[in-house]
């Protein structure tokens, strides 16, 4: 007997049944971070709720969806929506709705979708709960989530391709409820397949991105990257191979001194990690899915430069473990 052995359903599941309607994490929205200070939680934080539903049935549905979010002290939202009638093979986009409000404190907060069909039984429950989370922190700012028992920032993916340099970037933009915001330093992470680490160079860049578009518009070949202008720049040497896919914090200094860098509510900024060895991965959060953020917000999310060329980001991972 093998204990191993796992069902798998190959090809496209659609009429496979009578009754089956259900949505997938890369069309759900989520949290605009996977970690936010609990400062700027309680100063106005916002996301939108909603997501793609599909009717994979032959039979015509009604889906009903049980939003909710959920924190450390219980639900502190809940929603029950009918989609109407969804004809054999239709998808329908549920009403988005933006959650507000909270009186957040520190700790994990999940947000749950969960769906049903009216008067039937969904004849395939697999795809039914989509379900991501978000960490309220006490400083620090990023798109992968945080690990509960660590306290450090989730990493469990280290993606490269790159033949000579590589760079992994987030897009910061938003509103700081600070009197004088500042990032006074960066957490992240590094890997090598054969784990030599040591005396490996990183370079952290920060940028003012000042180039003149306001939205994705429906294609990346629409995002510039033609003015990027430097303001910070911090060298980090890893000093050991024990550090390989470790989170390391690496505070900024200026002229030996701690350094706080200054940053504006709604300028456009890139913060950037770059390696000129093709060996070197960043590590990410796969964990958290920002898909659904991309196209509804229309804004970037990430971006990476391989070998001269700018991406939006990597497939199965869209969260770089980048801690400000």
């Amino acid at each position: 007997e093998n204990s191993n052995m796992v069902e798998m359903f190959m090809g496209n599941k659609q009429n496979s049944s009578s009754n089956d309607v259900g949505s997938s994490r890369d069309v759900a929205n989520g949290p605009k971070y996977g970690s936010i200070p609990l400062e700027m939680a309680n100063n106005g934080y916002t996301f939108d709720l909603g997501l793609t539903v599909t009717n994979f049935g032959t039979d015509d549905n009604v889906p009903i969806i049980n939003q909710t979010v959920s924190g450390p002290s219980g639900d502190i939202y809940s929603d029950v929506l009918n989609l109407g009638v969804l004809p054999s093979g239709s998808s329908v986009d549920t009403l988005y709705q933006t959650y507000s409000g909270a009186e957040f404190e520190v700790g994990q907060y999940d947000i749950d979708y969960n769906i049903s069909i009216e008067n039937e039984v969904d004849q395939d429950l697999t795809d039914n709960l989509i379900s991501s989370s978000f960490n309220v922190t006490e400083n620090i700012l990023s798109l992968a989530r945080t690990d509960q028992v660590s306290g450090n920032l989730v990493v469990n993916s280290f993606p490269r391709n790159a033949e000579t340099d590589y760079t992994a970037c987030i897009r910061l933009q938003d509103n700081f409820p600070y009197e004088n915001p500042a990032i006074e330093g960066i957490h992240f992470a590094i890997e090598k397949a054969d784990s030599s680490v040591e005396s490996e160079y990183v370079q952290v860049q920060v940028f003012e991105w000042n180039d003149p578009w306001a939205s994705i518009g429906g294609a990346w070949a629409n995002i510039t990257f033609n003015e990027l202008d430097l303001i910070m720049e911090q060298d980090y040497i890893c000093p050991d191979n024990s550090l390989n896919g470790q989170m390391v914090y690496l505070p900024f200094t200026m002229d030996n001194a701690p350094f706080q860098l200054e940053i504006f509510s709604n300028q456009r900024y890139l913060v950037c990690l770059q390696t000129l060895n093709p060996e070197v991965a960043f590590g990410y959060d796969n964990g958290i899915d920002y898909s659904s953020n991309y196209i509804y917000y229309d804004q970037p999310v990430t971006s990476i430069n391989i070998d001269g060329t700018w991406y939006s980001g990597w497939n199965s991972s869209d969260a770089p473990s980048i801690g400000l």
